[in-house]
């Protein structure tokens, strides 16, 4: 059995090492230079504690030919005073109001869809507000548009963490995406399933955008980015996932509840609401990582190191991603307590589901 066990744990490390090759990573050219128009759009709700950093980080980010758009989305804290004292010195810089949520609408695909008609930029570029970007980012992206001759291109950020499930939960967005989504169909096939995305970075060509539907067209969907992407490829433009971890950082939760809110609201339907797939997940982790590292405590207690190679082996796997992402090293040898925490949250939010309670984030309630 832990030879068994150990074999197929070696095959999963070879093909989480070959399959990282196939994300290409965000870099910048001097010698490639464009001109076109670029349309910043974000929207905020309640970002009091966003507002200074994300503002810092535009203006010395943004191309001179460019525009920022934020809506305020009904923010009842101090989100807009913030906007109109922080946005003073940039020269081509506007706040606009969110209007009143229509009925099938998600809060953020909504305001996402105002500022698309808002937009008059070639390239439209779209940021949740907790994300700050380096200088050369929107360039850079720019540049592996063109190259790929591509309409889409998101990727999964560098991510600021904080709490004890910060720390746990919030990195292995990286892990799902690096383990399960094979990553050369992804990025080079019209495949709609091989996609996925993060909702924090994506920027479109304004005509791909535009054939694919907009925001408009997934306007129920609650993981609308994932939704975004096959909306893309369906039109028959190409998206691409890349590495965009030197670029752009994401502060995506400041307490141990919001990791846990955020999550309960993305895990079951990011699986597609599916039962069968949930189990055969459950089933799957616990073999694969989360048995390794009940074998390895008993090697522990029983002083046989044999029994320590199969937990090894998904330290590597877990570390073959996080070195490409600039991780925390040292969160590979806590993976399988945070795959644990995973598969507790996936019992949660299949709860939620399917007691009907809908998904309350930011106020709001979905179902």
């Amino acid at each position: 059995m832990i030879i068994s066990l150990c074999l197929l744990l070696a095959l999963l490390f070879v093909w989480t090492v070959v399959n990282g090759v196939f994300m290409p990573r965000l870099t910048y050219s001097a010698n490639e230079k464009n001109a076109s128009c670029v349309s910043i759009l974000v929207p905020m709700r309640n970002e009091e504690r966003n507002v200074k950093t994300l503002l810092s980080s535009l203006y010395e980010a943004m191309p001179a030919n460019s525009e920022l758009i934020i809506l305020d989305d009904q923010s009842t804290d101090n989100t807009r005073s913030l906007l109109e004292s922080g946005l003073q010195r940039f020269s081509n810089a506007s706040v606009i109001d969110g209007a009143p949520l229509p009925s099938g609408w998600i809060g953020k695909v909504h305001a996402c869809h105002q500022l698309s008609k808002r937009a008059n930029g070639d390239y439209l570029l779209f940021l949740d507000a907790d994300v700050t970007i380096r200088p050369k980012t929107i360039e850079a992206s720019i540049q592996l548009l063109l190259k790929k001759r591509a309409g889409f291109l998101s990727g999964f950020p560098k991510f600021i963490k904080k709490g004890i499930l910060g720390y746990l939960l919030i990195p292995l967005q990286h892990f799902l995406v690096g383990f399960h989504l094979p990553l050369y169909l992804a990025n080079h096939s019209s495949m709609i399933k091989a996609s996925a995305a993060h909702g924090s970075f994506m920027m479109f060509t304004k005509t791909a955008y535009e054939k694919a539907g907009g925001h408009e067209g997934v306007r129920g969907e609650i993981v609308d980015d994932v939704a975004l992407m096959r909306a893309v490829k369906r039109s028959g433009n190409r998206a691409i996932l890349a590495n965009i971890t030197d670029y752009v950082d994401c502060y995506m939760y400041d307490t141990n509840r919001e990791v846990w809110d955020g999550f309960t609201k993305n895990v079951f339907t990011g699986i597609g609401r599916s039962y069968v797939l949930a189990l055969v997940l459950t089933l799957f982790y616990t073999v694969t990582f989360i048995a390794p590292f009940v074998i390895a405590m008993y090697g522990v207690v029983t002083l046989n190191g044999w029994l320590l190679i199969p937990y090894g082996f998904v330290v590597l796997i877990r570390l073959a991603i996080d070195l490409r992402v600039k991780e925390t090293p040292l969160l590979s040898l806590l993976h399988p307590i945070a795959i644990l925490c995973l598969l507790a949250l996936l019992l949660r939010s299949m709860y939620v589901n399917t007691r009907s309670k809908g998904y309350t984030w930011k106020g709001r309630t979905y179902q």
